[in-house]
């Protein structure tokens, strides 16, 4: 397997001023292909959730983060171009092995709750959990998408290839509310999209479908996976709010960030891993503080934790056992020295870590 590096920032502030947000990302399946509902399973979807007498493709996963307080209240999907019905052509069997037209509707199962549930996108909106203002109390928050079939599964034929003639997945995006007693919903970015000012929808909605908006779905087939897609490595480091340097005083830490790897392409029931590595500017083993940002301003000394693993600057670690699909790890700072800390002037200190992450065979 070839070894690649991926690269983030984490900015690290030390301020007094709390704040939340709500992000999320998207990641498509690699391919499509129908199985029997028993033989599905996805991150929000174990195995059993779906039954024999479902035929299912997933699509897709939505993970929704909320950092700094913030709440998931009524999520729901929006701004897409599609409709409820989506038909597939193919070979069925009682009818002589006759071509026909069959009909799926997509379908969610998220984390948050035990049944899969159907997505009305012919609505301007479909929700995400239930038609009621629920907050959503679990962080995050993942939502695996599917077709479904809607005609009975005798009729479909196993080895056999359909071929969506009908119906387009199209793009979207989300809105939540952010307060339990609030009403008026606002955007989360997916995929680090861009908000326009005065809270519109953004103007490059996600695609659903590997390829992007307009791409065809390719031929369906019933049973055999495409061959195998390369294992990819998706690594995102979600933020939280700046923190004040009394609430990280040794032994104590304070959480700063949420590293998330999403792996793509991999099988159920295998266990990945990486080598991650933490390095500043000055490529230093140790790690500082600095006022304003200023390289030669007044330091503090702290501690970057890895879960709860201290890390030495420029120097990896092995991070597994790792899984197909999401995986998450807190990132902490531990401040070394509070009488150095105490002694600082006021203002906003910062640090800027870089990381990287190495696939290992």
């Amino acid at each position: 397997m070839r070894r690649y590096a991926l690269v983030t920032l984490i900015l690290l502030t030390v301020v007094s001023a709390l704040f939340g947000a709500l992000s999320a990302t998207y990641t498509p399946a690699e391919f499509i292909s129908f199985k029997l509902g028993n033989e599905i399973s996805g991150p929000a979807t174990p195995l059993g959730t779906f039954t024999t007498d479902d035929l299912v493709a997933r699509i897709g996963t939505i993970v929704i983060t909320a950092t700094g307080g913030s709440h998931l209240v009524h999520p729901r999907l929006v701004n897409y171009n599609s409709g409820s019905i989506f038909l597939v052509r193919g070979k069925v069997s009682g009818w002589n092995n006759d071509i026909s037209i069959l009909e799926f509707h997509l379908w969610a199962k998220t984390s948050f709750r035990t049944d899969p549930f159907e997505l009305w996108l012919g609505d301007e909106e479909s929700p995400l959990h239930s038609w009621t203002k629920t907050t959503i109390t679990q962080n995050p928050f993942i939502a695996d998408l599917y077709l479904v079939n809607h005609h009975e599964i005798s009729l479909f034929i196993p080895g056999e290839t359909y071929t969506l003639v009908s119906g387009s997945l199209g793009s979207f995006n989300i809105i939540s509310i952010t307060t339990p007693d609030g009403w008026e919903p606002v955007y989360i970015p997916v995929n680090n999209q861009t908000l326009p000012p005065g809270g519109g929808p953004p103007t490059n909605p996600i695609p659903i479908p590997v390829g992007g908006a307009g791409v065809p779905i390719p031929d369906i087939p019933f049973g055999d996976d495409p061959l195998p897609v390369q294992l990819t490595y998706g690594l995102t480091i979600i933020t939280e709010s700046p923190f004040l340097t009394s609430s990280a005083y040794t032994p104590n830490s304070a959480k700063v960030a949420t590293a998330q790897l999403f792996i793509s392409g991999g099988q159920q029931n295998t266990t990945y891993k990486v080598d991650i590595t933490f390095r500043n500017a000055a490529n230093s083993p140790s790690f500082n503080l600095r006022l304003g940002g200023d390289p030669d301003g007044y330091a503090i000394a702290y501690a970057l934790l890895f879960g709860n693993e201290e890390m030495t600057g420029g120097t990896a670690t092995r991070w597994t056992p790792l899984s197909n699909g999401e995986n998450l790890r807190d990132i902490s700072v531990r401040i070394l020295s509070p009488t150095t800390a105490q002694a600082a002037p006021s203002g906003s200190f910062q640090d800027v870590i870089y990381v990287e992450v190495t696939p290992v065979e």
